[in-house]
This record gives structure tokens, sequence and C-alpha cells, in this order.
């Protein structure tokens, strides 16, 4: 039996349409729960379980959580009852120039755990932002997103589309300061 775990319920529409494929209700954990209740939504609450992690096969956890050490120790609470994990982590930066279409999307694969990058976002794709950049050919980008690395990240992907596009000689400049620089996370 395999476990199937997903990101938390930002990607709500995602996370329903699985539960009806399997024809089961969700784990979330009461905390989780909680949050979802604000969102008075008949739908969402009846396909949530919160009492017992093993009446779901499908469990909800957060961005955070859905690494192989974490999934490792996750998947060894239900060894009784799984015998393998298949995660799937929304991220719209998992779509890379090489990736033309879902079927190219291979899993990171360790032992009985899987994890699937699935490009996604509710904003655009990875090729949806860099066409945009790439027309727009900006004199400066400011990414809102992340901590400092994935901001730094971010903006260095889209210098590099224009630079691609535009022969341009556009350089990435420091151009935001943040409070992560206050606090010496540079």
């Amino acid at each position: 039996l395999v476990l199937a775990i997903i990101q938390f319920w930002s990607h709500s529409t995602a996370n329903q349409a699985i539960a009806e494929m399997l024809n089961c209700k969700v784990f979330v954990s009461k905390d989780k729960k909680r949050i979802l209740d604000c969102l008075e939504s008949e739908e969402i609450l009846q396909i949530i379980e919160i009492n017992d992690p093993v009446l779901s096969p499908l469990h909800v956890l957060p961005m955070n959580k859905l690494n192989i050490e974490v999934l490792r120790h996750y998947l060894s609470k239900f060894s009784s009852q799984y015998t393998s994990l298949l995660a799937f982590k929304p991220t719209g930066w998992t779509y890379a120039n090489n990736k033309s279409n879902l079927t190219s999307i291979k899993p990171q694969v360790y032992g009985p755990i899987s994890i699937y990058g699935v490009p996604y976002s509710e904003h655009c794709s990875y090729s949806e932002l860099k066409e945009f950049v790439q027309f727009l050919h900006p004199a400066k980008v400011v990414s809102t997103v992340g901590g400092y690395k994935a901001r730094s990240n971010a903006e260095t992907h889209c210098y590099q589309w224009i630079k691609e596009c535009c022969n341009s000689s556009v350089e990435k400049k420091p151009v935001q300061i943040t409070l992560d620089s206050f606090f010496g996370n540079k």
C-alpha cells in the first residue's frame, strides 16, 4: 500500500481532485483543520479526516515537511500499514527549461519514498514567468518570495532570461533592502 502526501491546502483544488479519484478522505492535523474551518466550505470540510491518520491513505503536510528526512520518519510511523510513500511537492520552479511536458518530470526516489516536484503555481508557471520577463525586458527585478537566497536565485534566473533573449547588458543589482539583511540572513 502507498501513503500519498501532498502539500497543505493552498492547492485545495488539486487535493480535492486526488481525494475524489482515490475515493477517500484527506487526513490533516487538528491545527490545519481549524484553518480550514475559517473557509466555511462544506465541500472541503466533508472530505477531511482529523481523528485517525490510518483511516486515509492521503495525508496533507506543510511544504517544509516534504523532504526525505521528515518523510522517512513519517513513513516509519505507519510501517505496519504502508510499504511506500509517494509525495507531491507543488512548485512553479520545478519546471525548468528542459521540461517540455509533465511526462518529462521524474521523481526523486529514496528507497520506498518517491517525491515528485509538480509544476504548479497559483500565479504563473516557470515558462510563463520566463516569457513575461523576456517580453518586458525590465531594468530591475525585485523578487518578493522566499528568504534572501530564494529571492537572489529568482532574480538571477530573471536576469539570465533577459540576457538570453535580448543580448542585454542588464546586470543583477540589489534593489531592495529586506528584513533579512538586518538579521544577517544574506
